[in-house]
């Protein structure tokens, strides 16, 4: 079948419009970003305790446990969110006296609210050094990784001549 001049032009403004209107809905179908309103996480870690989250991760998973070190005080927590447009909430992260308790974290959203509980354990480590008062210096080497807490205590003087105490302090 053989097309005039005329059939030509059509069937080439034809395929153009179809091309042309083509690329336009892809491009809108990239640019389109649903806006999830989600209240859930997509990452959760506790500073110092990354993979000890039991069980491990899941958006979808709302309590976990966690076995901390016996000397800890607050617990930093670590997450990301769903959707940008969420607030977090933590609560029960500071100021920790207990052995046991839980540490939840709240995701709320326009139209919901999650709840993720971290329920917590202090365990005393698997070596513990103390160092009773000698008046000398102590040398300790400690394994290469680990979490160290260092006390020390005392007050250096002096017996220099603006010094009412006869005898210097240790230093700390």
């Amino acid at each position: 079948m053989k097309l005039n001049k005329l059939g030509k032009k059509i069937s080439f403004i034809f395929i153009m419009l179809v091309i042309s209107l083509t690329l336009f809905l892809v491009n809108k179908n990239i640019n389109v970003k649903a806006e999830t309103n989600s209240s859930k996480l997509t990452n959760l870690e506790v500073e110092g305790y990354e993979k000890n989250l039991n069980p491990a991760f899941d958006k979808d998973t709302l309590e976990y446990n966690i076995d901390i070190m016996s000397n800890e005080i607050d617990l930093n927590i670590n997450y990301q969110l769903d959707d940008a447009n969420a607030t977090v909430k933590i609560k029960g992260n500071k100021y920790i006296k207990n052995n046991t308790g839980e540490v939840d974290i709240i995701v709320t959203n326009v139209d919901s609210k999650t709840t993720y509980k971290i329920n917590y354990k202090k365990v005393t480590p698997e070596s513990e050094y103390n160092f009773d008062y000698t008046g000398n210096e102590q040398e300790f080497i400690t394994p290469i990784t680990g979490k160290y807490k260092i006390e020390l205590w005392g007050a250096s003087g002096g017996t220099g001549k603006y010094s009412t105490q006869p005898t210097p302090g240790k230093g700390a």
